[in-house]
């Protein structure tokens, strides 16, 4: 290892090409990044001192068919990625020779931009590299973080390009340059430079430490396909691969055949440690067999990605899609910790009739739980650890395991649901599930229509918060009012719509809520077609004995749709 102060023209200079690895995460510098980088070029250009640009860590690489003289950029990708962009821009505004002199690598009449990019920034970096005059980007790279560097940093440099002295700053920017020879242990270098801060995630950590150069084919294949080939994979997996890689380590190491310790298992339940866990997992149980992980990840990822279906709350639920209910609880209640155990259903029951009972008792677990607003404590140890450890894959070994623990971290009881939909505040967003998941039930039973998706209805009560400007049936203090206050945040109270009601509406008299006014829409619009207030609509006098008959007849519903055995 090598560490020196280096400039611009001393990193970039003659034969040398600095490639990013195939496997180094894709340019992601948001616009606060670029805003701060313009702040300091124009500074570096009145100042007209050495301006330090941090370090940059590179990798020789042995490559006998090469012109050039290669090395991996490891670490400073960011920012020589953006100071390429401004630079190239810079001197097309100025109309400048500084790119093509200094930022070309040349050797025996052969040339080349002095960055190679990663594989999923290469055509959009080249394409602003090869440009000769600014241009509109074309409609293939829009989407690329690089070309929203370049669009921002050409509207940027075309307002001040007078106050950017571009020799000045090509001049005075100065890095700190470690360079490594090919035999030193680049994933140490990586690891270290996580443990510093740097936010490197889970799988661009395990991706750099499965693959190198000599199994880029097998990345291509087994890893890229995957994850990474095309927008629509990259924006499912920047949203779940964490998620998608806990639940996959989770199952893996529960697997009898690794006789895995206990200690170790608890280990690999720290989901903040996922990395640190593959890496001792695979190196303790797997003896280092990196290809035979690259293979179950593979296959795993493909059956995940059909599971597991986090749009779902936008798009209508078809009554029947047990696995899609699945997803509004994963998804509409934000119940993230049973994505294992349920991905453990879908790889080991064979027989989907007993995935959709298991996933009927699931269901009811968590409506149940909800209205009861019982503890959530246990549920990672319930759902990624004791469930799949104890092969619970059968409706009937999970009934059996309830029934052991009773209401306390099992299912609560008709009496307990009773008292809850009367008495307990339920918080909006369960309060909205559990009304959606009713209102599901109720179309189901008539065959009416499927309902739209669970984002696109919004909580209401009936009798609104701040009832005391326009609900003088009771004083606005006292036992009667503190009592409202109480009963009002009751499941009896609250209400799905297909809109947002204005919030003088919402707070308005009775009569104003049902029927709207000047302009406004009402409830009778708005909750036109729900089933679960249709009764609501003909009341003439909203009050707390109208909150216990709808809440008599919601909990009729749960008793009969979600039985307790």
């Amino acid at each position: 290892m090598d560490a020196n102060k280096k400039t611009l023209g001393d990193i970039f200079t003659g034969n040398n090409v600095s490639r990013i690895p195939y496997f180094q995460r894709s340019y992601v510098w948001p616009q606060a990044y670029w805003e701060r980088l313009l702040e300091d070029m124009l500074n570096v250009s009145e100042a007209n001192e050495p301006y330090f640009m941090g370090s940059i860590i590179r990798k020789e690489e042995i490559a006998p068919n090469e012109i050039f003289k290669v090395n991996n950029l490891v670490d400073g990708q960011q920012r020589i990625t953006t100071l390429f962009v401004f630079f190239k821009v810079l001197s097309l505004v100025k109309e400048e020779e500084i790119f093509d002199d200094k930022f070309i690598a040349k050797v025996r009449g052969h040339t080349e931009v002095s960055i190679r990019h990663s594989r999923l920034d290469k055509p959009a970096f080249d394409w602003v590299m090869n440009l000769t005059k600014l241009e509109e980007v074309p409609e293939e790279f829009k989407n690329s973080q690089v070309t929203k560097a370049y669009e921002f940093i050409k509207k940027e440099l075309q307002k001040d390009k007078d106050k950017y002295d571009i020799w000045n700053i090509y001049e005075n920017l100065l890095f700190v340059v470690i360079d490594l020879v090919h035999n030193e242990d680049e994933q140490q270098i990586f690891d270290t430079i996580n443990s510093l801060g740097v936010p490197l995630s889970t799988a661009e950590l395990l991706k750099n430490h499965l693959f190198n150069q000599n199994n880029e084919t097998e990345y291509e294949q087994k890893w890229y396909s995957i994850f990474e080939e095309d927008e629509e994979d990259r924006e499912y997996w920047e949203q779940m691969i964490d998620r998608f890689l806990y639940a996959y380590l989770q199952i893996i190491t529960r697997d009898k055949k690794y006789k895995i310790k206990s200690i170790d298992r608890i280990r690999y339940m720290k989901f903040d440690k996922l990395f640190d866990s593959y890496k001792h997992f695979l190196k303790k149980y797997m003896n280092d067999d990196r290809q035979a992980l690259v293979e179950g990840v593979y296959q795993a990822a493909q059956k995940f990605r059909k599971i597991f279906r986090p749009n779902i709350i936008n798009r209508k639920v078809h009554k029947e899609d047990m696995l899609g209910r699945i997803n509004e609880i994963i998804y509409g209640l934000h119940q993230e910790t049973i994505i294992p155990f349920i991905f453990y259903v879908e790889l080991s029951v064979k027989d989907q009739n007993e995935r959709a009972k298991l996933y009927s008792i699931i269901e009811t677990f968590f409506v149940r739980r909800v209205i009861t607003r019982a503890t959530t404590k246990n549920y990672n140890n319930l759902f990624q650890d004791t469930f799949i450890s104890n092969e619970i894959n059968s409706a009937e070994k999970l009934v059996h395991y309830f029934e052991k623990r009773g209401s306390v971290s099992g299912i609560p009881s008709d009496s307990e649901i009773k008292d809850a939909v009367n008495s307990i505040k339920i918080n909006n967003r369960e309060a909205k599930y559990v009304l959606y998941m009713i209102e599901l039930e109720r179309r189901n039973k008539l065959n009416s229509t499927d309902m739209l998706g669970f984002s696109k209805y919004e909580l209401e009560h009936l009798m609104p918060k701040k009832w005391r400007s326009n609900w003088k049936d009771i004083p606005a203090d006292g036992e009667l009012s503190e009592f409202r206050d109480k009963k009002l945040l009751t499941l009896g109270n609250l209400a799905i719509i297909s809109g947002t009601l204005n919030s003088s509406i919402s707070n308005s008299s009775w009569t104003d809520k049902l029927e709207g006014k000047e302009n406004k829409d009402g409830l009778r619009k708005l909750g036109s077609g729900i089933m679960t207030h249709a009764d609501v609509l003909d009341v003439n006098v909203w009050n707390e004995e109208e909150i216990d008959i709808r809440a008599t007849n919601l909990c009729n519903d749960i008793v009969t749709y979600w039985p307790y055995s």
